[in-house]
């Protein structure tokens, strides 16, 4: 596997994908997706990270033998669960770019969102058999502890994220969404991310009806999630008018303006599909949400844990149907999801996974990014000459020369290209 770089990628570098493989907080692997311009192209570069952080875990843990053969000495594995045997939740993080002459990180401007983000757990969340029993709709929401906050770790893990952290210039303005689940549905991750950037774009738009929780966010994102039979009521406020409603109601009052946003500009193909899929989810969970079992996580997993259940009389709180939770986001012969994906699944996998492996969006600076790495080697240490040669978000250097590529849409740079003709020829490293 090459992944757009020379030699085994390795933990701390930018890819030739143009995303970045690191450790993050608590020495836990993760793979940032290069910016893109749609959810359905997202979507292929997360399942694309999955397969590089992947591949990279197995190579790593190869070792040559005296007869030549390679085998794995240690089994080390990756999985997608947000939530440790511990209880303690991890991060799976959504970033969306905005003017920041319309949007920016405050509390009141993003209302909205804290709306969605506290209820589209209804078909985003990934499921979670608690330890004593209980089944949830969701994980993260459990190690969440306030509304809002600028961090996301340690004491305070907010439902929506105020941190003004710029990857660009400053014209523009990072959402940086943090309470939402790590999904294997391919469905999922696209309807989690292309709902969520039409909730966003319509806080930047500016002109709807305020639509606002009674409770604190906190407290409906942990109903909402400890809650898979969908009956809890919540209180709401459309207008000035109170409401009390379910929560594919109020997800449904969220449609709704969006829906009149929808109408009042010309939008692409991508977000008709996503209001169409949004629509149909919503009568689907009214319905019964088992129906839901061929595109989320939550559903799928349920109705898989109930089926084992009702053939072994297990309780829930039985180790076997455990296993189901644990395998669901493992990454490996054994993952329920990745099997999932090969089966009641495939309708939403994306056809160009294998492509977004090997190179960049070439939508935005990405494709500058992922052709300076793929020129130079990548940024650790792997030959000699390219010792000076580096790259972040937002820049690219070698030697003294840093050329900036911080506006998100650029694909194209005379500096770059002129950089990347300066690349020395590169050997193989293994």
């Amino acid at each position: 596997m090459r992944a757009g770089v020379i030699g085994r990628p390795r933990l701390g570098q930018f890819l030739g994908t143009a995303g970045r493989l690191y450790l993050d907080v608590g020495s836990h692997p993760e793979y940032a997706t290069p910016e893109d311009t749609s959810a359905e192209a997202t979507t292929a570069n997360q399942i694309a990270g999955e397969e590089i952080v992947q591949d990279t875990f197995e190579q790593g843990t190869a070792r040559r033998h005296e007869d030549g053969s390679l085998r794995r000495d240690v089994e080390l594995v990756v999985n997608k669960r947000l939530v440790g045997n511990d209880g303690i939740t991890w991060g799976a993080h959504e970033n969306y770019g905005v003017m920041r002459h319309k949007l920016s990180p405050d509390a009141n401007r993003l209302a909205l969102l804290g709306f969605h983000m506290s209820t589209r757990n209804v078909y985003c969340g990934a499921g979670w058999l608690r330890p004593d029993g209980k089944y949830w709709v969701a994980q993260k929401p459990a190690g969440l502890n306030c509304d809002t906050a600028k961090n996301t770790t340690g004491s305070s893990k907010p439902v929506i994220n105020l941190r003004d952290e710029q990857e660009a210039s400053y014209a523009y303005c990072r959402i940086h969404v943090t309470s939402g689940d790590a999904n294997m549905s391919p469905w999922q991750i696209r309807m989690a991310i292309g709902t969520t950037a039409l909730v966003i774009a319509l806080e930047e738009y500016g002109d709807h009806d305020p639509l606002t929780l009674d409770d604190k966010l906190l407290t409906t994102i942990r109903s909402v999630a400890s809650d898979p039979t969908l009956e809890e009521r919540y209180h709401i406020r459309v207008g000035r008018t109170p409401k009390v409603v379910s929560v594919i109601d109020a997800q449904r009052e969220q449609l709704k303006l969006i829906k009149r946003y929808a109408k009042q500009i010309s939008i692409d193909d991508e977000a008709s599909w996503t209001i169409e899929q949004w629509d149909k989810a919503l009568a689907d969970l009214e319905q019964d949400p088992m129906l839901l079992a061929d595109r989320v996580d939550w559903v799928a997993k349920l109705l898989m844990i109930r089926r084992l259940q009702e053939k072994t009389g297990y309780d829930l709180s039985h180790p076997k149907l455990r296993g189901i939770d644990i395998l669901w986001g493992e990454l490996s012969k054994n993952g329920i999801g990745l099997k999932l994906r090969q089966q009641e699944w495939a309708q939403w996998m994306p056809s160009d996974i294998k492509e977004r492996k090997e190179a960049p969006p070439q939508t935005t600076r990405a494709k500058m990014r992922g052709a300076f790495v793929l020129a130079y080697g990548s940024n650790e240490k792997l030959q000699p000459d390219n010792t000076n040669a580096k790259v972040d978000w937002k820049t690219c250097t070698y030697n003294t020369r840093t050329i900036k590529i911080d506006v998100p849409s650029q694909t194209q740079s005379d500096a770059i290209d002129a950089l990347i003709a300066c690349a020395p020829p590169l050997e193989l490293v293994t």
